[in-house]
Formats: C-alpha cells, sequence, structure tokens
C-alpha cells in the first residue's frame, strides 16, 4: 500500500477507494505554475472523462478542480495540487476512477480492463492460461495469453475469438490452424 501526500491534502480527507478501480490514464507533464497537468487517456475520448469529480493516484482520492479536453487527453487541475512541483511528483501515474464511472461499451465490445486476467480455453477444452497484456495493432487487438503452452497470440478477430464470458471470466476461442502448433527453432 502506498501513502501519498500532497499540498492541502491530509489522511482525514480521504476516503476509502470504490472498488474496482479502473485504470483511465497516465499523467503526463506538469502545466503552467498551479497545479495543473496533462492526462494521456488510455482511451481515445476524453470528452466521456470531463465530468469527473473524482478521481484515485496510488490509491488517494482527489477532486477534480478543473478539467478540459486537450486532444487525445485532458488537461486537470486537482484540489491539494497547488503548484507545478506538486504536479511534477505525479508524472507517470496511472490515474483510476470507480468502474461505475466508465460508460458501458458499445454492444459486443469490451474494454482492456474486462479482458485483461480472464482464463482462455479453445472450444475443445484445452487451457491455453490467462490474457497478461493486449497488444493494439491497426487491424485488431491480440491477446496475449501465459499458460501451459507458454506464451500465445491471439487475434481478437471473430474467427478466432468465439465467446467471451465475462460473468464466467472466461474467453473460449477456436484457434486457427498453425495458432497453437510449435515448429522447431
Amino acid at each position: 500500500m502506498y501513502f501519498f501526500a500532497l499540498g492541502g491534502l491530509s489522511l482525514a480527507s480521504l476516503t476509502p477507494s470504490p472498488a474496482p478501480l479502473v485504470d483511465i490514464g497516465r499523467i503526463g507533464r506538469a502545466h503552467g505554475v498551479q497545479g495543473q497537468f496533462w492526462l494521456a487517456l488510455f482511451s481515445g475520448e476524453p470528452a466521456r472523462y470531463e465530468s469527473l469529480t473524482e478521481l484515485w493516484v496510488l490509491g488517494t482520492p482527489y477532486k477534480v478542480a478543473g478539467s478540459s479536453p486537450q486532444g487525445k487527453g485532458l488537461m486537470l487541475k486537482l484540489k491539494g495540487v497547488d503548484s507545478r512541483e506538486e504536479a511534477s511528483h505525479l508524472t507517470g501515474l496511472v490515474v483510476q476512477v470507480p468502474e461505475s464511472a466508465v460508460a458501458a461499451p458499445p454492444p459486443e465490445t469490451f474494454y482492456h480492463y474486462q479482458i485483461l486476467g480472464m482464463r482462455v480455453a479453445t472450444t475443445d477444452g484445452r487451457e491455453l492460461g490467462e490474457v497478461v497484456e493486449i497488444l493494439e495493432t491497426p487491424g485488431n487487438d491480440v491477446y496475449v495469453t501465459r499458460g501451459a503452452l507458454g506464451e500465445v497470440l491471439l487475434p481478437a478477430i471473430a474467427d478466432v475469438v468465439k465467446n467471451i464470458d465475462l460473468a464466467g471470466r472466461l474467453i473460449t476461442v477456436e484457434p486457427v490452424p498453425g495458432l497453437l502448433e510449435r515448429g522447431e527453432p
């Protein structure tokens, strides 16, 4: 567990974090002299986060004093972060919000945080492991799984991914020929 205090934030003002929290972006450079900073969002829709009133950094809640969309991110000002130096100390940290603050994705689409950690099995019942990373490519995402077969890269396309059961935390796949076979080095 981390404890991180800045400016006027005291332990008495901390509220317990709701479970679960979702990563929405990474803090970039400080901006100006009053504690503003750039937030690079993990999704490309900054307008959906304009109405945030509270967010978490290293498990610490911060009230949002102001935000505005800037390209593919947000310019943020947090209460208790009142100088460029204080904002600079946050650079590189991940910002989180309660899952309830995240808009539902369109039908048949999923956020990365929903997929990461899910078990993966083939339609014939072979366990492939769990999704440990998602690679974004121009054509489609690629689920990186680790398990009994080592690391397997699964393209997130309809020909391969047959079912995603969020409640059961299971992805069922139909590997295309050659996907799971290991050649000689």
